[in-house]
């Protein structure tokens, strides 16, 4: 086969899959890729999901919901700051992306950087739509708790627990934001209600902990 030929069927067969992938399918492809993804890391299946929510991420390089999904496979491996980059870009190509906000506030917090946290959990407010903001209000509750700022935390874990009143995550975080501040019959109330609501769970287990902390306190005194 002549050389010259060959070269101008790969200079084709490029410029046929190039426009492949501007049309229609294209999207498609990009948007089963991202659904494998999550699939991959709701199973916990962390190396696979970061590898289909790249490929989609290279097939549609302005969909925000693959930089969240790439933001999400990189917290799963505690890679923060890289989780970090990807749920900014997702809130530049859409800047009412509540949910990336959420994960990026997130993903401040778990580097400890607590005023950025607070910063960009409080940008959600702003978006009516969101619904469940009793999300960034407890993860606020939380960043001002570790910043030992426990009243504020209390304003803002009781703000959850308005929209969400079995919210355990609040419930517990209340809870130990009363203990905190020495009000610890309101904390055993919260902590009891949290293990009722749901006694399998991770909350769960940490407020039957707490309470047993404090009733061994009242037994000592």
């Amino acid at each position: 086969m002549n050389k010259r030929f060959i070269i101008l069927t790969i200079i084709l067969c490029f410029f046929s899959s190039s426009c492949a992938l501007n049309n229609p399918d294209r999207k498609k492809r990009a948007e089963a890729l991202k659904n494998l993804g999550i699939a991959y890391l709701t199973s916990g299946y962390y190396e696979k999901s970061f590898e289909k929510f790249t490929a989609a991420q290279k097939i549609d390089k302005k969909d925000p919901a693959i930089y969240n999904c790439l933001g999400l496979a990189y917290t799963a491996k505690k890679h923060y700051n890289f989780a970090i980059k990807n749920f900014q870009k997702a809130i530049k190509l859409n800047p009412e992306y509540s949910e990336a906000k959420n994960n990026l506030g997130t993903s401040y917090a778990n580097i400890k950087n607590w005023d950025k946290a607070i910063d960009t959990f409080k940008t959600i407010n702003k978006d009516p739509f969101y619904k469940t903001y009793h999300y960034p209000l407890t993860n606020i509750g939380w960043a001002y708790y570790n910043k030992k700022n426990y009243k504020k935390a209390v304003i803002y874990y009781k703000k959850a627990l308005k929209i969400s009143p079995n919210f355990t995550k609040a419930l517990y975080g209340l809870g130990k934001a009363y203990i905190a501040i020495g009000e610890y019959k309101n904390a055993k109330k919260l902590f009891k209600k949290a293990i009722a609501i749901n006694p399998s769970s991770v909350i769960a287990k940490k407020a039957e902990k707490e309470l047993i902390k404090e009733l061994i306190k009242e037994i000592r005194f």
